[in-house]
């Protein structure tokens, strides 16, 4: 579930995730983020809901538990297979569980 910044505090909207059932709420860049079991998903957006009504959104995502780092040419290609299937029209969701090197970032993006 991700919210604006802008409609809660951090110290709130932690109050509210975690008085909701949440797992985790993070902050960052512009939004909240709140994490949660997928069987909690729906209770946890309804606590939420009682005081924001306008979420930037709410669905189930898939989160890797294990993260892999790979070399620069492992990442490239990597990084092109999952632009390939982003563009195709038959595919709605990609999730990887690759962690890009920050130093890596600015080499290959």
């Amino acid at each position: 579930i991700r919210i604006d910044k802008s409609k809660i505090s951090d110290a709130d909207i932690l109050e509210l995730a975690i008085n909701g059932g949440a797992e985790d709420c993070a902050s960052n860049g512009l939004h909240h983020e709140i994490i949660t079991p997928r069987d909690n998903f729906y209770k946890v957006k309804t606590h939420i809901e009682k005081k924001i009504q306008n979420f930037v959104s709410a669905a189930i995502e898939w989160i890797p538990i294990n993260k892999i780092l790979l070399d620069i040419e492992k990442t490239k290609s990597v990084i092109n297979f999952l632009q390939t299937l982003e563009n195709d029209d038959d595919v709605q969701n990609v999730y990887a569980n690759l962690q890009i090197d920050n130093n890596l970032k600015e080499k290959i993006l």
